[in-house]
């Protein structure tokens, strides 16, 4: 659960960490068909980006580089994004270096 938690706490993740994240979320998915004890719940953005992850993987063995692009970008944009469970103004800033350079150079 090592994945689940980091992808939930907004942690910057590897390609070997969204791997075993998908691996759990088939694990999940196949304990609840199965009529075994439920897993934890998953958020909607950690399955999201495990399904990601394995469509990165696949795209990468099929050599579809334009394919792993995009899957890679929209991983980011979602682990980018702030928890919805986050509270209120624990997120840092976006700082705009041009702006921030030129009030500096005034």
């Amino acid at each position: 659960m090592a994945a689940l938690k980091a992808v939930a706490e907004g942690e910057a993740v590897g390609v070997d960490m969204l791997v075993r994240l998908a691996e759990q979320v088939a694990a999940g998915s196949g304990a609840a068909q199965a009529g075994a004890a439920p897993s934890p719940a998953l958020s909607p953005r950690a399955v999201l980006v495990a399904q990601l992850g394995e469509g990165l993987g696949a795209a990468a063995a099929a050599g579809d580089v334009e394919a792993v692009r995009v899957a890679h970008e929209a991983i980011g944009r979602l682990l980018g994004l702030p928890s919805p469970s986050a509270a209120p103004g624990t997120q840092a800033p976006v700082l705009d270096l041009a702006t921030r350079r030129e009030k500096l150079a005034r």
